[in-house]
């Protein structure tokens, strides 16, 4: 369903789309993490309260969008530090975080939708990735539906400021030579939808209704990815 669609599709020339929650999303990452858990031996963490809240912190801690030095070793020791399940068990945060990152590909499946609409986008627009996690990572998890042929590039947050700075946006609109305003960046979260404030075009992509706070930051709304194809029709 379109929710909301303020775009002329004739003024965009560049889609820029994030990974995960968009693209693609984990089957549930509890279920990843209690994996990662059985790895280590140490699955009874799994009845402490807040360890998924922990993971989360300790990504956000390492992704700071003021830091462009986000890196694997960055990440790793934000495990140590801020994930208790590295912390009080004494496992490397780069052991942790290799483990993880294997099982990732596992627990990802792609959105509906996806698959059958890349394609016709494809022959109508360039088309880019934008990810604040790791470039192999998120080629491995497209790879698996074959996606990864209908992308450019991916522009991850390794090396660049991570999203939402507008110094992220801007090395890819620059790179292409177009300005903010031809480009549609395509997400489900305020990270990829704060990108309005600079400039760009937005699409939420709210596939289970429970956004709405994000609505007026966004040019478009979606609830089923089919639906881009709708709002860009020429």
């Amino acid at each position: 369903m379109i929710i909301k669609n303020d775009i002329n599709p004739k003024d965009i020339e560049l889609l820029i789309y994030d990974v995960d929650g968009t693209l693609v999303e984990f089957k549930t990452l509890q279920k990843l993490l209690k994996e990662s858990f059985i790895i280590f031996d140490v699955y009874e963490v799994l009845e402490e309260k807040g360890y998924f809240k922990e993971y989360v912190s300790a990504v956000s801690k390492a992704l700071n969008p003021k830091d462009r030095n986000f890196s694997f070793n960055k990440l790793a020791r934000s495990f140590e530090k801020n994930f208790t399940v590295c912390r009080d068990y004494k496992i490397p945060g780069i052991y942790y975080l290799r483990v993880l990152l294997d099982l990732e590909r596992k627990y990802t499946k792609a959105v509906d939708g996806v698959r059958e609409t890349l394609p016709s986008l494809y022959n109508e627009y360039r088309q880019v990735i934008s990810t604040n996690w790791f470039k192999n990572s998120q080629q491995s998890k497209l790879g698996k539906y074959d996606l990864c042929k209908y992308f450019e590039k991916i522009y991850s947050c390794e090396g660049v400021y991570p999203k939402p700075n507008k110094k992220h946006f801007r090395s890819i609109s620059d790179e292409y030579r177009t300005n903010p305003e031809r480009c549609l960046v395509i997400g489900d979260s305020s990270t990829d939808i704060s990108a309005h404030q600079y400039g760009y075009k937005t699409l939420l992509t709210d596939y289970r209704n429970q956004k709405s706070n994000l609505y007026d930051n966004s040019d478009a709304v979606v609830t089923d990815f089919r639906d881009i194809k709708k709002v860009l029709k020429r």
